[in-house]
């Protein structure tokens, strides 16, 4: 008899634990956090969303959600895990990002309104690298940067609103003035690093440099 019952015991025991295991998990995947519990944890408390001046990062995933961010503003780009947005000198604009989350049943969105403001640094800064590119020597005849012989022009515009100041390591043999480069060849074949230095809305953004040949002068 008490084996019976012993047996009996283990039975109802096995029938409990089969019973736990198949509890519904309301969508969610094992292992999985609620979905809520992942949503409310998307914060961009890094940030000040009403005072941005500056690209920020932004979080891949929610615990264990992956996060898929949008945003509807032609200003701002979304780019892997960094939010890049339009620089501005003066006023402000606002737009909406986009964070969204899923599991096998539902889909969950949260919205955070930005308010970008002005950043002059950056925006000079932004406006020169643009500029740094098209900053260059105008040599005439068939002189170039390795094989120069006369006087060679010195931009101090470039487009059309950031400006250019140029200096040389030998003024001796390169003396810029206005926009031209003055040239004096001398017995020897003589290297010279040019220097142009750029400023935007007065404010200094950076240089580029450029390593030129000065040809001796014809015996």
């Amino acid at each position: 008899m008490k084996r019976k019952f012993m047996i009996v015991i283990v039975f109802l025991s096995l029938i409990f634990l089969v019973g736990c295991n198949n509890k519904p998990n309301n969508g969610i995947k094992p292992g999985k956090t609620d979905i809520n519990v992942a949503l409310d944890a998307i914060v961009l408390s890094h940030i000040d969303l009403d005072n941005v001046v500056d690209d920020f990062n932004i979080n891949s995933s929610s615990i264990d959600y992956e996060i898929a961010w949008t945003t509807k503003s032609s200003d701002v780009k979304i780019e892997k895990n960094k939010v890049i947005i339009k620089k501005i000198l003066e006023g402000s604009y606002s737009f909406e990002l986009n964070a969204t989350i899923r599991n096998d049943k539902e889909t969950k969105s949260k919205t955070f309104v930005i308010t970008v403001k002005p950043n002059q640094k950056s925006v000079i800064q932004d406006v020169i690298n643009k500029a740094k590119p098209y900053v260059e020597i105008v040599y005439y005849g068939h002189d170039n940067a390795s094989s120069i012989t006369r006087n060679i022009n010195l931009p101090e515009v470039v487009d059309g609103v950031v400006m250019v100041s140029w200096s040389s390591s030998n003024s001796n043999v390169i003396s810029p003035d206005k926009g031209v480069g003055y040239v004096t060849r001398g017995e020897e074949d003589v290297n010279v690093i040019l220097i142009a230095t750029l400023y935007y809305q007065g404010q200094l953004g950076g240089t580029v440099s450029f390593d030129v040949w000065v040809i001796a002068a014809d015996k």
